[in-house]
C-alpha cells in the first residue's frame, strides 16, 4: 500500500536541517520564540513562519494536507506545531476556547499572506512592510480579546 502524503516528523527534522545549513539555527525553529512572551513571541513566530513557508513552499503546502485518522506519526507532527502556536497565544493569558480562536486565526492570516506570496499574486508593494502590518493587527486583536489595553 503506497504511503499518504503529507508530512511527518521526519519530513520537519529534514526541512529544519535545511533552513540551519541556509539560514542558521534560528531560523529553523521556534529558538526565536521560545523564552519570549505575548508580542515578542507573536512576532518571532510570525516571521519564522513566513520565512519557513516562503522558503519551502512545496514543503509548506504539504503541511496542508488532510491528516488520515490512522497516521499517528503526522496527528503527533500537528499537535506539536499546535502545541507550539497555542504556547505563544496563552503568552497573553488566553487559555481554552480563546486561545484556540486566537490561534486558528493567526494561523489563517499567516497561511493567507504567505500563500498569497507564494503564488506571487501579492502585486508591488513592500511585502515585508505589508507583513509587518498584518503581524501589528494580529498583536493588537490578541491583546484586545485577552483585555489588554493596546500599546502606543
Amino acid at each position: 500500500m503506497a504511503r499518504k502524503l503529507g508530512v511527518t516528523r521526519r519530513d520537519v527534522v529534514t526541512a529544519g536541517l535545511a533552513v540551519a545549513d541556509a539560514d542558521g539555527v534560528a531560523a529553523v525553529s521556534l529558538a526565536a520564540v521560545l523564552g519570549r512572551s505575548d508580542e515578542d513571541a507573536v512576532r518571532s513566530f510570525s516571521h519564522a513562519y513566513r520565512s519557513w513557508a516562503t522558503t519551502f513552499p512545496g514543503r509548506y503546502d504539504l503541511t496542508l494536507t488532510p491528516i488520515d485518522p490512522d497516521d499517528a506519526e503526522r496527528r503527533d507532527g500537528a499537535r506539536l506545531a499546535l502545541g507550539a502556536i497555542q504556547a505563544v497565544i496563552r503568552g497573553f493569558g488566553l487559555e481554552d476556547a480563546e486561545a484556540v480562536k486566537a490561534g486558528r486565526s493567526l494561523r489563517a492570516a499567516m497561511d493567507g499572506f504567505t500563500r498569497l506570496e507564494n503564488l506571487d499574486v501579492m502585486g508591488r508593494g513592500d511585502h515585508d512592510a505589508e507583513f509587518g502590518f498584518l503581524v501589528d493587527l494580529l498583536v493588537d486583536g490578541i491583546r484586545s480579546a485577552a483585555g489588554i489595553p493596546a500599546t502606543s
